[in-house]
Order: C-alpha cells, then structure tokens, then sequence
C-alpha cells in the first residue's frame, strides 16, 4: 500500500470509524432470512398440491350432485312418460328440491291402465303454482272404471301429522322404511316417512281390484 493510500485510509478510519459496517448480527439477520425464503420454497410445492387436490374434489363433488339431479330428472320423465301433458307441464316446473321427492308410479304399476290422471297443488300464495316455494300438498288422483278403482295419493314435503288408528299394521317396504296400513273393507291406506316429507296412497272403490299384497306393491313399485 502506498504512503498515499495509507494516509487516505487513515483519514477515511478517522471520519468513518475502524469498527466493521456489517456486523455479526447483520450477518445472522441475513441467513436466517435467507433461510426462511428457501423454507418457504420447499413449502410452495406441498401447498399446491394440496390446493389442487381440494379443488379436484370440489369439482367432482359438485358434478356427483349434479348428475344425481340430472337422474332424478331423467327418471321422473320415465315414470310419468303416460301421464297427461298438463301433468307434466307442472311437473316440469317444480323447483329440483320438490322433483327430487316425488316418487310416484308408472302407469304400468297399476292392476290396469288408469283412465284418468289428475294433479293439484296446494300452494301459496296462489293455489296450483308449482313454482311457488310455499308448497304444503302435492295430490295425484288416479282413477279408472273398468275395473273400478280409485287411488288418492298425497305427498307433504314438510311432513304431517299421521292420521293415527288403532287397526292399522306396521310393515316394511322393499327399501327398507317403516309404512302405516290400514284395511277398511275394500279400502287401503299406506303411510311413510322418507327425510322429512310424508306421504299416503288411499285405495278405495276397488270392487276386489286391489287387496292387501296389490297394495303393498303398488307403493313398493314406486321405489324400484
């Protein structure tokens, strides 16, 4: 080093101070965040990994559901393929939660072709909407002359209160649920519970049409 640069440092130690501008302090800040970026590096790959596989089963979720309406939707229109087309105009416009309760009967499953098929609505605020979101009754009359016989079948997708006898027979359906039967003479009444939503098919007029086993697998057909 020269006598130049000697003296210029000299001076240089003077004005700034001998003692070091990094310190060992600032040198440890630095690694250690240099450490916690690298951390955070190797962690990049994990998480979005595990981001993706949440998403992946979000998305297939939300395609599961999806179908299983799109079944329901695929079925009710195979189920009431004979019905009247006023039928299935409101049956069409039912909200998906209230399509997907309607378990009903093929035309097929009846002892003999029905004549006549009607639908009402209990509703509000106005009566036969099936787009209102206060439905409190859904009914199907189904009728027919020869051979008579006559089947009301209600559905409550809010539930109601059973109308309870002391003759009446508790039996299983093929689904498995617990159903109510009652026998008066030539009339059945069948009664269930399924997540929430009550229904009854009342058999009457039957002249012998309809006994005890027809009726039971009427109401078992609809869960086929």
């Amino acid at each position: 080093m020269s006598y130049f640069e000697k003296e210029f440092k000299s001076e240089l130690d003077e004005y700034i101070g001998k003692k070091p501008l990094v310190t060992k302090q600032d040198r440890d800040t630095f690694w250690n965040h240099a450490n916690q970026q690298k951390q955070s590096a190797r962690n990049w790959i994990p998480k979005s990994l595990t981001a993706m596989l949440l998403l992946g089963v979000g998305i297939f979720l939300f395609f599961q559901l999806q179908g299983r309406f799109l079944d329901n939707r695929t079925s009710l229109d195979e189920v009431t393929e004979n019905y009247p087309s006023e039928v299935k105009e409101k049956i069409i416009l039912f909200p998906e939660d209230i399509q997907d309760i309607l378990v009903l009967p093929k035309t097929s499953d009846f002892s003999s072709e029905p004549g006549k098929i009607e639908m009402s609505i209990e509703s509000y605020p106005e009566m036969n909407d099936p787009t209102s979101d206060q439905i409190s009754v859904i009914e199907f009359l189904f009728d027919n002359i020869n051979p008579r016989w006559t089947i009301h079948y209600s559905i409550y997708p809010n539930g109601a209160s059973n109308q309870t006898s002391k003759d009446e027979e508790t039996i299983t359906l093929t689904n498995g649920l617990q159903a109510d039967l009652l026998e008066d003479g030539p009339m059945f009444r069948i009664q269930w519970k399924d997540a929430g939503t009550f229904y009854e098919v009342m058999i009457v007029n039957t002249n012998g049409t309809y006994e005890k086993e027809s009726a039971i697998n009427l109401v078992n057909s609809m869960y086929k």
